[in-house]
């Protein structure tokens, strides 16, 4: 069922999303390297002045301290790509992150894609609610 998702278009996987994963050397990995030529192409003007507005934020937003900034800005890290490239087009992000409830003052220690989705007005849940709504079942 995920793979006909993926081809209908309804499931897509950025090109930073594939690189980030198929990286590692797991069952996700291996799994993710079997959707080579699938992925969608970040590399895109309006979604790099999106991404690049997105971290420019971030730099500058008093909630993080130097290392979640640090790290959200890296080349590596797929995180703001697709907060990034959900925004641009529309769509809802799919994440098994839990948005941090920081009070007013207090300083997180990571980004969560969660609070950019929040923060930019993007759809955002979690894994299980993505397989309610496509009644993904498992044999």
């Amino acid at each position: 069922m995920l793979h006909n998702k993926i081809k209908s278009g309804e499931i897509i996987i950025i090109d930073k999303v594939y690189n980030e994963i198929s990286a590692g050397d797991d069952d996700l990995s291996d799994w993710m390297k079997t959707q080579k030529g699938k992925q969608i192409s970040t590399m895109d003007a309006v979604v790099i002045s999106e991404y690049s507005n997105l971290v420019n934020y971030v730099q500058t937003c008093k909630s993080y301290n130097d290392k979640a900034r640090k790290e959200w800005a890296g080349n590596y890290i797929a995180d703001p790509w697709i907060v990034a490239f959900a925004k641009v087009h529309n769509l809802v992000v799919v994440t098994l992150e839990t948005p941090d409830k920081l009070r007013k003052g207090e300083i997180s220690g990571k980004v969560k894609i969660p609070n950019m989705c929040d923060y930019l007005g993007i759809e955002c849940c979690d894994l299980l609610t993505m397989m309610r709504e496509f009644d993904f079942s498992f044999k």
